[in-house]
C-alpha cells in the first residue's frame, strides 16, 4: 500500500544565447553565447501510480519517488530521471508479471530502487532497455527476475553500482548488438549466469564482484570486450566462458574457486590477450583452451593450487618473450641457474606442444600503466582526417609502447616506446557511417596493459541540431514570424 506523499518534479530548460540581429529598427539583444539553465519545481500530490508520472512529464525532467512499495509495470519513452528516496525502501514490484521497467528513450536515468518480480517467462527483466542510448542504470537493487537487466539493440549505456541478485537468469544480459556499453562496480551475484555477452561487443566490464552465479560468472559469444579489474569468484561454472568470442582482452581480474575453469576458451575464440590475472583454486582447471582457439596471448598470469592449470590443444602462445616473462606456475619444478627470475627450462602446456618458454620464478606482481586519455572529437563526418591525443604515463616510470586500435579494420601495430607522461597525437579519418570506439592500449616493459577508450559517431548528428532550432523558434515566436518574412522576400 502507498503512503500519499508529496513527489516533487523538477523540470529543465535552456535559454540558448542569440546574436545581435537587426531587422528595420527591431533590435533583439544578444545573450552572448550564455547556457543558462532554468529550473523550476513543483510539490504535487501523489496521482496514483509512478507510471502516471511519467505520462505527465516531459523530457529533461527529473521525478522523485518517496519510499513505499509500487505494484505496478513501467514504460519510460521518454528522456526524463526517476530517482527513489533510498533503494532498500523505495520498491518497484512488478508482481509477477512482463518487465518491471521497460525503458524506450534515450537519456533515461533510473536510480536509488529495488526493482523486483518481474513475469516469469524468458522475455521479462527486472530492467528491459531496447532499442535506446546513454541509459544510466545507477545504485539499485535488482532481484527476483528472469533477467535482473536485460540489453537489447542498445549501446552507450552506463550500469553502476547495482546489487543485481537472484535473477533466475542472467544477472544483466546484453543481446543482438548491444555494444560500447560500460558495467562497472556492480555486485552480481546468486544469479543464473552473472553477465552474459550474446552478439555484444566493444563492451567494458569493470571493478565488478562476480559471485555465486549457477552459471559461469561472465560469458561472452562476441569480440573486443574489455574484462577488466574484477573479482569473480565461486560460480557454479566457469568464471569467463569464451565461445566464439575473439579479440577480447582480459586482465587484472582475480578468478579463483570457481567449479570449473577459471578460464574457458573454446569454439573459434581467438587472438584474446590475457594477461596480470590470478587464477587460483579453480576446480577443474585454470585455463582451458580447445576447439579452433588460436593465436591466443597468455602472460604474467597467476596459476596456484587449480587442479590443473592449463590445457591447451591448438599451440597458443603462453609468455611474452624475453626478458618479459611467461607465467607463475605453482607446479614449476625447474630452476633459474641465473638468477634473471625466469626458469631455464619452458613449462610444458597439456594438451599440444604448447609451452611457456619463459616461466616466472615467483609470482607476478607489478603496477600496470595509468589508463590512457584520449582527447580529440566525439562526432565527425565520413572523409575528414581528425586529429586525437593520446596520454599515457606509468607510477614505475617505466617506457611505454600504444597500441590504436580505431574500431575500423585499419590494421594495427604497435608504436613507441615513449617516455611516461607523453602525449602523442595520431590523426584518423572514418569512410563509413556509424558509432565506432577508439580503444588505446598501453604496455610497459613488463607487458602489463592498460586500455583506454574514445566514444565517437559519424556523422553529426543533424536531426539534433534541427530540433533545437524547431525549440528555439518555439520560445521566440516574434524572431520565427520575422525570419518567415525573410524566406518570403
Amino acid at each position: 500500500m502507498r503512503e500519499d506523499k508529496h513527489i516533487k518534479i523538477v523540470k529543465k530548460g535552456f535559454i540558448l544565447g542569440i546574436i545581435l540581429l537587426f531587422i528595420g529598427a527591431v533590435v533583439i539583444p544578444s545573450m552572448g553565447g550564455a547556457v543558462v539553465e532554468k529550473t523550476s519545481s513543483t510539490a504535487l500530490d501523489f496521482p496514483g501510480y509512478i507510471q502516471d508520472l511519467i505520462d505527465n512529464a516531459n523530457d529533461g525532467d527529473t521525478i522523485y519517488i518517496p519510499s513505499g512499495t509500487y505494484y505496478e509495470n513501467i514504460v519510460i519513452d521518454k528522456s526524463i530521471n526517476l530517482i527513489g528516496e533510498d533503494k532498500d525502501t523505495t520498491i518497484i514490484d512488478g508482481g509477477g508479471n512482463g518487465d518491471v521497467i521497460h525503458i524506450s528513450a534515450d537519456g533515461v536515468t533510473v536510480s536509488d530502487f529495488t526493482i523486483q518480480n518481474s513475469g516469469d517467462t524468458w522475455d521479462d527483466a527486472g530492467i528491459d532497455i531496447s532499442w535506446s542510448l546513454y541509459n544510466i542504470i545507477n545504485s539499485n537493487i535488482i532481484r527476483n527476475n528472469p533477467y535482473g537487466i536485460c540489453l537489447l539493440y542498445t549501446n552507450n549505456n552506463i550500469i553502476t553500482g547495482n546489487n543485481i541478485n537472484s535473477n533466475q537468469g542472467s544477472g544483466i544480459f546484453l543481446d543482438d548488438h548491444s555494444s560500447k556499453n560500460s558495467i562497472m562496480e556492480n555486485i552480481i551475484s546468486s544469479n543464473g549466469w552473472g553477465i552474459s555477452l550474446s552478439l555484444s561487443s566493444n563492451n567494458n566490464i569493470r571493478g565488478n564482484n562476480i559471485s555465486f552465479n549457477m552459471m559461469d560468472g561472465i560469458y561472452s559469444s562476441n569480440s573486443r570486450n574489455v574484462i577488466t579489474g574484477n573479482n569473480i569468484i565461486s560460480n557454479y561454472d566457469d568464471g569467463i566462458d569464451l565461445s566464439s568470442s575473439p579479440g577480447n582482452i582480459i586482465t587484472g581480474n582475480i578468478i579463483s574457486l570457481n567449479k570449473q575453469y577459471g578460464i574457458n576458451v573454446r569454439s573459434v575464440s581467438k587472438e584474446n590477450i590475457i594477461s596480470g590475472n590470478n587464477i587460483t583454486k579453480n576446480s577443474v582447471g585454470g585455463i582451458y583452451i580447445y576447439y579452433l582457439s588460436y593465436d591466443n596471448i597468455i602472460y604474467h598470469n597467476n596459476f596456484i593450487d587449480n587442479t590443473q592449470n592449463a590445457y591447451d590443444n591448438y599451440n597458443n602462445i603462453w609468455d611474452d618473450g624475453y626478458p618479459s616473462g611467461g607465467n607463475y606456475w605453482d607446479d614449476y619444478t625447474g630452476t633459474d641457474g641465473d638468477g634473471d627470475g625466469i626458469g631455464d627450462t619452458p613449462y610444458p602446456i597439456s594438451g599440444s606442444d604448447a609451452e611457456d618458454r619463459y616461466p616466472l620464478m615467483e609470482p607476478w606482481s607489478t603496477t600496470p600503466p595509468d589508463t590512457p586519455i584520449i582527447d580529440g572529437p566525439t562526432r565527425g563526418r565520413p572523409g575528414i582526417t581528425y586529429y586525437y591525443n593520446f596520454t599515457i604515463d606509468d607510477d614505475d616510470g617505466d617506457s611505454l609502447m600504444l597500441l590504436i586500435d580505431w574500431d575500423d579494420g585499419t590494421p594495427q601495430e604497435w608504436i613507441g616506446p615513449f617516455e611516461p607522461g607523453q602525449n602523442i597525437t595520431v590523426e584518423h579519418s572514418w569512410e563509413e557511417k556509424g558509432t565506432y570506439v577508439i580503444r588505446a592500449i598501453a604496455k610497459d616493459i613488463y607487458g602489463e596493459l592498460a586500455v583506454g577508450e574514445l566514444m565517437v559517431t559519424i556523422p553529426r548528428n543533424k536531426a539534433t541540431t534541427y530540433l533545437w532550432y524547431q525549440w528555439f523558434l518555439g520560445q521566440f515566436p516574434l524572431l520565427e514570424r520575422l525570419l518567415s518574412l525573410i524566406r518570403v522576400i
